[in-house]
């Protein structure tokens, strides 16, 4: 499952923000230029062979207010008329953990209980903290331009989406200047590249200015306090691996747009697909202990794209793969595609995080065997201990340290777990043993835990 959404804003116009290429039209000088996007944040969900793609854009509320226009222009595969478009009033940003503190943490919430098998549950309850939440999870009025399919036409909140599809690059361009949408060469090359290619054009724009203000709640930027306008452009097109369009936005050159992408599963780019390594693209996996989604967005993330009408949708541990990509524009010069994440160390992750107490059991047996050769090492040193049968007896542990004490006093073990040619005494080495063991066992966790804790 997957969303992308993307902010940018304009040069000489700070109008807009959204992905692919945004241009603005300043009505003083009647003219349209290249936006110069700042940021791009994208959601993704990939289910049933579709892709649900989340554009996010904003829109500077004084710019609006001058009446200046925007169109914003992205690409995705696949057959036209399978490609479903929308409104959302929102986007909302996954915020979660790496899966190896999630892990980490799980692992080591389980693993502090192991100091209640001394018999000290003060010290547990002091050193475990409280544990997380358990997660749960219409017609255009255009003229008709040759050769350009409009498959699509959606008009919602003041602004109006259509998915098209051209013959010919020319076609599109003539279908872009009746938008009163002037581009530059370098544009026009770009979206040429795609013309014939088993892709389709996504073209957005405000269409009434005032419907838009009435029907998009006016938002505040927290560090500015300035007032701006945003919604999600969605799209829903058939592809068996993550898409998100990249080409487009390498028409800004040298400059640096920081995308921030937010793919629901794990998933990792698609290496055979290009050769990504000059990008250096940042790839985290992540899990959101919980996620709100209001009615008015649940058809993306509703496996048959339904609305839940008036309900609240909510879920825990959700799992998301976090992509960052930092790289100068000109170096954009494929789209990607990425498939499901595979590796060991994910899997293991995934694993500790999902059975949190029996990785931790698992561990203090362990420690609990290897503090009775220890043990038995240092107190029965002159008697000739049998090690393999002190970490037998080490297991015990998980009886507390009285039922550790019960089974060396039932199994006799100063006479049977010793190679001792003179009778060796219950007394001292009993009591020194389990002293012994106790500082062995709970250094031993204590040093786990600094090692793993987060």
């Amino acid at each position: 499952m997957a969303v992308a959404a993307i902010f940018a804003f304009p040069i000489m116009v700070p109008l807009a923000s959204a992905d692919g290429m945004t241009h603005v039209y300043d009505d003083v000088y009647d003219d349209w230029s290249l936006s110069a996007e700042e940021t791009q944040y994208g959601l993704i969900n990939l289910a049933g062979g579709f892709e649900r793609l989340l554009l996010a854009i904003r829109v500077d509320s004084d710019a609006l207010a001058s009446a200046d226009q925007a169109v914003w222009i992205f690409t995705v595969p696949g057959d036209p008329d399978l490609i479903d478009v929308n409104l959302m009033p929102e986007v909302r940003e996954l915020h979660g953990e790496p899966v190896s503190n999630t892990a980490r943490q799980e692992f080591c919430e389980n693993l502090i209980l192991g100091y209640g098998t001394q018999l000290y549950p003060a010290v547990a309850l002091l050193l475990t903290p409280a544990m997380n939440p358990t997660l749960l999870l219409g017609e255009g009025s255009r003229s008709y331009v040759p050769d350009v399919e409009v498959s699509t036409h959606v008009e919602s909140r003041g602004m109006t989406m259509e998915v098209v599809s051209a013959q010919y690059a020319d076609a599109l361009e003539a279908y872009l200047q009746d938008l009163n949408l002037q581009l530059d060469e370098e544009s026009v090359s770009l979206i040429g590249e795609y013309v014939g290619d088993e892709y389709a054009f996504i073209v957005s724009w405000i269409s009434d200015i005032e419907q838009f203000k009435l029907d998009v709640p006016v938002q505040y930027d927290s560090s500015t306090n300035e007032p701006y306008y945003e919604l999600g452009l969605f799209a829903e097109f058939p592809t068996e691996r993550v898409f998100y369009p990249l080409r487009l936005t390498s028409v800004y050159g040298e400059r640096t747009v920081p995308m921030l992408l937010q793919v629901l599963g794990f998933v990792e780019p698609d290496a055979e697909a290009a050769d990504y390594g000059p990008l250096d693209i940042a790839v985290n996996h992540k899990v959101s202990s919980h996620y709100s989604v209001p009615p008015d967005l649940s058809p993306f993330f509703t496996p048959d794209g339904s609305s839940t009408e008036d309900e609240y949708m909510f879920f825990q541990n959700v799992r998301y793969t976090e992509v960052v990509i930092e790289a100068p524009s000109e170096l954009l010069d494929a789209d990607l595609w990425m498939v499901p994440a595979s590796s060991t160390s994910l899997d293991m992750q995934m694993w500790v995080s999902e059975n949190g107490f029996l990785a931790a059991l698992v561990v203090v047996l362990g420690l609990s065997s290897f503090a009775g050769v220890v043990s038995g090492a240092l107190v029965f040193a002159p008697h000739r201990p049998v090690l393999w049968k002190f970490a037998v007896l080490g297991l015990a542990n998980v009886l507390t340290v009285v039922g550790l004490w019960l089974v060396a006093r039932k199994l006799e073990m100063e006479r049977t777990m010793t190679r001792s040619v003179v009778p060796v005494s219950a007394k001292p080495y009993r009591a020194d043993f389990l002293f012994v063991y106790s500082f062995v066992f709970l250094t031993s966790v204590t040093l786990v835990l600094m090692a793993f804790w987060v």
